[in-house]
């Protein structure tokens, strides 16, 4: 059993109550990648919409009774005070590209994770460095590392979305002609049965087809879907002639005749 505390007398104060800090300290991070409802507990994002919600069901329904009609308001406003709390950042924030992390407190546990993408953050060329090498890393694993640095070159990818695509593309092509290569080689006529063939080439045909889809989406990424229809008005008077064409340039046949037309 706790002692009873001791009360005061008339010639001695009252014991002053402990005063609240007026900046607690910050709650410790949640690991990066972590679960909002994961094995730690909801994260500070997914109390802070809790918090919300219930302050939005305390004002839309009705109230049970008088004494409920009278409490209802406080709490709601409590609720979402304590959301829009828990939605403020608690620490320093780190900005990169478009990207953003907080800068964990001295006290906080070490995550390797969240140090990695601040280090990121915190040197924004290195992005892009990084994003190169991740890049060059993928053509590598799939053995494309040239074809797909040349396809880039060749289709002047000027951003890392349009690069993607078309190491995408290099990516469906070798494994488009290592299916033929495998369905109509020499040692493969000898070795498959027809119907293993088949499969093969059908395979080949639909790499083939989204190789054809991926190039068109790059020409739709660089023109915005546009399309462009040139629309000419010729006015022509009574008894007058107009010809409207379009000059094209075709090469000269070999032993074509000077005279013929």
């Amino acid at each position: 059993m706790k002692p009873p505390k001791p009360r005061a007398t008339a010639d001695e104060p009252a014991p002053a109550e402990p005063e609240t800090p007026p900046n607690p300290a910050p709650e410790p991070m949640e690991p990066l990648g972590e679960s909002a409802f994961g094995k730690r507990g909801a994260s500070r994002g997914a109390r802070a919409v809790q918090a919300i919600h219930l302050a939005e069901r305390l004002e839309t329904r009705p109230a049970f009774d008088w004494s409920d009609r009278v409490l209802k308001p406080g709490e709601a406003r409590r609720s979402r005070e304590e959301g829009q709390r828990l939605l403020t950042p608690n620490r320093e924030l780190i900005r990169g590209g478009t990207e953003v992390a907080q800068r964990p407190a001295p006290g906080d546990p070490w995550d390797s994770k969240r140090a990695s993408l601040i280090d990121t953050l915190e040197t924004p060329d290195m992005i892009g460095v990084e994003a190169a090498e991740q890049r060059a890393s993928y053509l590598m694993d799939v053995d494309i590392l040239s074809v797909g640095l040349d396809a880039a070159k060749t289709t002047g990818a000027t951003n890392s979305l349009e690069k993607m695509l078309v190491h995408q593309l290099a990516a469906a092509h070798r494994a488009a002609m290592r299916h033929v290569a495998d369905a109509i080689g020499p040692r493969t006529l000898r070795e498959l049965p027809p119907v293993d063939r088949v499969r093969l080439t059908n395979a080949s045909a639909r790499l083939m087809e989204v190789f054809q889809n991926g190039f068109v989406a790059l020409q739709r990424v660089r023109t915005g879907g546009r399309q462009e229809v040139l629309v000419q008005h010729v006015q022509v008077g009574d008894g007058g002639q107009a010809i409207v064409t379009h000059t094209v340039n075709t090469p000269k046949r070999r032993g074509a005749r000077r005279g013929r037309k």
